[in-house]
């Protein structure tokens, strides 16, 4: 047997462990999924917004979060400018209603937050970033959902794309919703593993007791949600809380965008390589750190499947036009493994669809998401090219990382 039959084999079955596994938590918890209601008691509620460069969206996202439904004697904005360069600052003082705290150099975001929480005394704070839609019943969800359970120490949010007219951003919509979904269907084994930055809810008590943000990490919304775990708190998702996104337009940013993802995931998981397969820290330990290692395995073994398949390919062509009889017996066996593929492959694929059309209608029956606006190509390609992208920018973060640039992508 050779490697390339271990990496294959290794592939399909984690393919298909965790298409499946997706597939029963589903349709076992399929009637639970739309859970949630207003809270009997609101509680005082703290926003925090970084900005930093958002002259054109912190207005509309400011006015989005006066208009929510939460009770305005019980709802605080505290807007933190993390050095602005453009007319951020400006736009902010004349905002009524707000506390502004204006700092004169670019920090980070993780910084910018924590300095804010400093100033927090409310029961619950919630992080918005300055370019987040949400929408006006959010908030009061969220709060209900932290409330129900004192072990539960976060409560995220439902992030979508706000447009999707052109063709990447219609792969987002699907992209995003596909996410939503399965961070809903990790609830249900307690495994949520990332507080995402457009809108997450904590007991603020919870955040002060394991530290804040981490500023050294590029993704602190991920770093914290596993902190929190490793605190013994658990996280919970509210698909009934809304908040938009402006989807990229073009690739560039995209790109930046994804690339951070997967730096501060990896960056993360070596931070929590401790707790691996360890029942000690509970759910961190027995899933998201083995699901997250398992899935940068299965992310590169596809690759390695990908790349070999095309030099087979190309072996092909020069075996018919080159050397027919000299490579002959030589290559009777390597056309094995494309036969294989093929047969494999199907499987994966059809499974594939079947995994995101429940995601996908299941969005849409909680109105977050029109499959109709999608047509046969988007969906087709965003199981084929769009997510085939993804391993390229894994291996270009662990390369960023084993040369120790951690640079804001």
């Amino acid at each position: 047997m050779i490697l390339i039959d271990v990496v294959y084999m290794l592939f399909i079955f984690l393919t298909l462990y965790f298409t499946i596994l997706f597939l029963v938590i589903f349709f076992d918890n399929k009637h639970a999924i739309m859970e949630g209601s207003f809270p009997k008691k609101y509680p005082h509620l703290t926003i925090i917004m970084p900005v930093w460069n958002k002259a054109k969206e912190v207005s509309e996202a400011i006015s989005l979060i006066k208009k929510s439904v939460y009770p305005k004697d019980k709802l605080h904005i505290l807007v933190i400018d993390d050095g602005s360069t453009d007319t951020s600052v400006s736009i902010l003082k004349k905002i009524k209603g707000i506390k502004l705290i204006i700092s004169k150099q670019n920090n980070g975001k993780a910084n910018a937050v924590n300095t804010a929480l400093k100033q927090v005394k409310t029961e619950l704070v919630a992080v918005i970033d300055g370019d987040s839609y949400i929408e006006k019943n959010a908030l009061a969800y969220m709060a209900n959902m932290i409330q129900q359970d004192q072990t539960v120490g976060a409560v995220t949010s439902a992030i979508t794309a706000r447009r999707a007219d052109s063709f990447l951003q219609k792969l987002q919509d699907i992209e995003y919703s596909i996410i939503v979904w399965v961070r809903k269907l990790l609830q249900s084994v307690e495994s949520i593993y990332v507080t995402p930055g457009p809108l997450a809810m904590y007991r603020t008590a919870v955040v002060k007791e394991v530290g804040g943000f981490d500023p050294k990490n590029i993704t602190e919304d991920i770093e914290i949600a596993w902190r929190i775990m490793y605190h013994g708190y658990k996280i919970r998702l509210s698909l009934q809380s809304r908040a938009k996104v402006d989807a990229h337009k073009k690739f560039y940013p995209w790109w930046r965008q994804r690339l951070r993802w997967s730096m501060g995931g990896i960056q993360t998981l070596l931070k929590y390589k401790h707790t691996l397969f360890s029942s000690k820290y509970g759910m961190l330990g027995k899933f998201v750190t083995p699901f997250f290692l398992l899935s940068v395995i299965t992310s590169l073994s596809g690759f390695a499947i990908f790349v070999y398949s095309i030099f087979l390919i190309i072996l092909r062509v020069l075996y018919w036009f080159i050397a027919p009889t000299m490579m002959a017996q030589n290559l009777g066996d390597a056309f094995l493994l494309p036969n294989v593929f093929m047969f494999f492959g199907v499987i994966i694929f059809i499974l594939s669809l079947v995994y995101l059309y429940f995601g996908l209608n299941t969005m849409e029956n909680r109105r977050h998401f029109n499959i109709r606006k999608l047509g046969f190509i988007e969906i087709i390609c965003y199981l084929t090219f769009y997510v085939t992208i993804f391993p390229v920018i894994l291996l270009v973060a662990m390369y960023r990382i084993a040369r120790g640039d951690m640079s804001w992508c």
